[in-house]
């Protein structure tokens, strides 16, 4: 009883695969003769689609009850509701490669027909040629013709299973989809005087599998050239209202005017970030966070920057005002400067020590959650920071310095607000640290201060071999 229901669904199976790939078969016979379009809505019919999936579906069953092989690992593939659009748009590919990959990389149509004629003339074979490139061959130094010939036919011919290149991580992600492309195309037309042939039927499901994957890669590459076209359009539209807002309008009608402008202009921003959302709703929003196009002027980008600044000291400020304060940032801005500090002198673990034992930010959160960060605590750190970025700063701007200095005393003296001068000092601070940071950088990169270190070095090694 069980062998009668396993031969009712080998046959069952089989006969299904069959019946559905002459339907495909008849579809896709004259596919090149249509244009484009007409190519893409006939292979988005559901019925097509649903044949396609039958054919696929059904052969892989097939075989998986009736050609075991433990050593090959294509039935741990699975098969998904796409695999027949997947499949099918194999064609588009291969006849419409202009329209769907483009010109870059895409292969002529003479190299395509002499790609076509590499089908293995003998059908009954478990193998195919791989595309040849022995046109190019022969159109090397006629006194080589002959071996180079023979040396190209000998390297193209592979068997399917070995279909690895040496110059496969030179191929370009169209070149490499168009090659397993003509590849599956092959291995589908043998399918029709050889649909009984196990090895090739067999051959067939990994062409596809292989094919597969070049496709994702594909899609993958495409959706991201989409995201960043999206990108580019997003700050395009962010220097339209930069431009907007340098304008002066005295006429009330013209300011409402561009208030119009740039509302519409910030939702159309709105909509070009959901739909990078609704294309790659993982890694779409990353991609767009790091992208920063060419063209953007330095002087938009640093407006844009400052806006952005503006906004956080504005939450930050805020933040300070409610009741209780909310700290949490404060501490996170604190932690952030002595980490500024450590890379002034990056190499002095003293110094670090130092900076740590002054600015104990356990201690400091204790306080906080205490209620015990008062005037006097709030002094000590601000103007030990403040010593600490004299200390490394130049000298030309300790007048400056000196100054900020005497505020900040006076704003905690006179019991300010503690929005109103976290802000102030913190701002600052970052300010400063940014410009010793540059400075630092730019000294090192001086040619004698790089010839002075390297004499320094060369006399430290002498000491240490006297």
């Amino acid at each position: 009883m069980i062998v009668k229901k396993h031969k009712a669904c080998v046959i069952q199976n089989y006969w299904r695969f069959w019946s559905n790939y002459r339907k495909i078969s008849n579809v896709v016979s004259n596919f090149d003769q249509f244009s484009f379009e007409n190519a893409t809505r006939l292979i988005s019919k559901k019925h097509i689609i649903n044949s396609c999936n039958l054919m696929l579906t059904s052969l892989y069953k097939y075989l998986k009850l009736t050609y075991p092989c433990k050593k090959n690992n294509i039935f741990n593939n699975k098969f998904t509701s796409q695999d027949a659009r997947i499949f099918l748009a194999s064609f588009l590919i291969k006849y419409y490669s202009d329209e769907t990959l483009g010109s870059e990389d895409k292969t002529t149509m003479t190299d395509r027909q002499s790609q076509n004629n590499q089908v293995n003339q003998n059908n009954n074979t478990n193998y195919i040629e791989t595309p040849s490139r022995s046109n190019q061959s022969n159109q090397s130094n006629q006194s080589n013709q002959s071996n180079q010939s023979n040396q190209s036919n000998q390297s193209n011919q592979s068997n399917i299973f070995n279909t690895k290149s040496n110059n496969s991580s030179k191929k370009s992600v169209n070149q490499i989809l168009l090659s397993q492309t003509i590849l599956l195309i092959n291995l589908f037309k043998m399918l029709k005087n050889n649909h009984k042939n196990k090895n090739v039927l067999t051959s067939f499901f990994y062409g596809y599998f292989k094919y597969r994957i070049a496709f994702n890669n594909w899609k993958d590459k495409d959706i991201r050239k989409l995201i960043e076209e999206l990108s580019y359009g997003y700050w395009e539209l962010e220097v339209i209202i930069k431009n907007e807002m340098d304008k002066e309008y005295t006429d009330e009608e013209q300011r409402d005017q561009r208030e119009l402008i740039i509302e519409e202009v910030e939702r159309q921003q709105i909509q070009i970030l959901e739909n990078i959302k609704m294309i790659d709703s993982k890694n779409g929003l990353n991609f767009f966070n790091s992208y920063t196009p060419l063209f953007i002027e330095r002087n938009v980008l640093q407006g844009v920057r400052e806006t952005m600044m503006v906004a956080f000291w504005d939450i930050f400020q805020s933040e300070l005002e409610i009741d209780p304060p909310n700290y949490n940032k404060l501490v996170t801005l604190l932690e952030e400067l002595k980490m500024l500090l450590f890379c002034c002198v990056p190499n002095r673990m003293d110094i670090h020590q130092e900076i740590d034992e002054q600015i104990d930010m356990a201690l400091i959160v204790q306080m906080i959650d205490n209620n015990a960060f008062d005037s006097k605590s709030i002094k000590e750190i601000c103007l030990y920071v403040i010593s600490q970025v004299q200390r490394f700063q130049a000298e030309y701007l300790d007048e400056s310095l000196e100054d900020f200095r005497s505020n900040i005393i006076g704003y905690i003296d006179s019991e300010i607000p503690h929005s109103i001068l976290f802000t102030y000092f913190f701002q600052e601070m970052f300010e400063r640290l940014e410009i010793v940071l540059q400075d630092t950088k730019e000294a090192k990169e001086d040619p004698l201060y790089q010839a002075y270190t390297k004499r320094l070095q060369e006399l430290r090694a002498r000491d240490k071999l006297n």
